[in-house]
């Protein structure tokens, strides 16, 4: 997105839940932690975390299949959260959320996803003294 008074790109922030898309660079969190993908599939998440009803397929790439590829690339990188792709026949993809408990093993694979390690507490994040 321009910026219509100093002409220079400003970001676009799409949120969902605990899930939050930041385009002009692609930058992804879960509840505050980057979580590492490449832009294509940031693009694609953004795409999906902006329309509740679904992306059609020319929304999440150039070409029908460029968007499946896409999608199966975003599905690896987001393994681990409780965030499901579905897919809608002849049309594209919906982003769902799935139950919000996470057990023990859920939370070290997201931390292992951000680069955190199980008990790493993060610069103002921490507990209150």
């Amino acid at each position: 997105m321009i910026c219509e008074r100093c002409s220079e790109q400003v970001p676009v922030v799409a949120s969902r839940g605990s899930l939050t898309v930041r385009s002009e660079p692609w930058y992804v969190t879960w509840n505050g932690q980057q979580v590492r993908m490449r832009p294509e599939q940031a693009e694609a998440l953004f795409a999906l975390v902006r329309r509740r009803h679904g992306a059609g397929f020319f929304e999440l790439g150039p070409s029908v299949a460029s968007a499946r590829w896409r999608v199966w690339k975003l599905r690896k990188s987001l393994t681990g959260l409780p965030l499901e792709i579905e897919s809608i026949p002849e049309w594209g993809y919906r982003l769902q959320f799935k139950s919000s408990t996470a057990s023990p093993a859920h939370t070290a694979q997201i931390a292992a996803m951000t680069g955190e390690t199980e008990g790493e507490e993060r610069e103002g994040m921490g507990p209150s003294a």
